[in-house]
């Protein structure tokens, strides 16, 4: 594990995170999968594991279960906090609502995650239908298929 894994660990841990980690995982993972070999992702981007986008330097071909697990923790980390400074209203928001924030900034980042001004706003007013409506109105719910499905039924049911 290199040093900065560690430091994100003991991150996750000293944060408040840890009991919460295997629900994100498992959340996560059922919507991008987990691959041990690299693979083009539908935006074009080389990835490997569950979800990690290759990075400038990272030149991996096949992972094992270990790594995998560590991209994933530090890849979470980042996404959680992506999250949080994206909806204020985040520690307030239900357990699903939480799940799905997380799921879309570790999916599509801070960049990303930011131009959905109007499901921002839905979401901060606790407006779950309307935020997700305008995820259907979007490129992202054309192409993620079944988690964009998912993902506003879920939002839908909230009311």
């Amino acid at each position: 594990m290199n040093k900065l894994t560690c430091f994100l660990f003991a991150a996750i841990t000293l944060s408040g995170y840890a009991q919460n980690t295997s629900d994100y995982k498992k959340f996560i993972e059922a919507s991008e999968g987990k691959r041990l070999s690299v693979y083009v992702d539908p935006t074009g981007n080389k990835t490997i594991g569950i979800g990690h986008k290759l990075k400038n330097g990272e030149n991996y071909k096949n992972i094992n279960e270990t790594i995998c697990n560590e991209l994933f923790a530090v890849d979470l980390e980042i996404a959680k906090r992506i999250a949080m400074k994206t909806f204020p209203s985040f520690d307030k928001q239900p357990k699903e609502v939480k799940l799905i924030l997380v799921s879309l900034s570790y999916n599509m980042g801070a960049v990303g995650i930011n131009k959905f001004v109007k499901f921002k706003q839905a979401i901060h007013l606790r407006n779950y239908k309307q935020a997700a409506n305008e995820l259907k109105d979007s490129k992202w719910f054309r192409q993620v298929g079944n988690r964009g499905t998912k993902y506003t039924a879920i939002l839908s049911k909230r009311g």
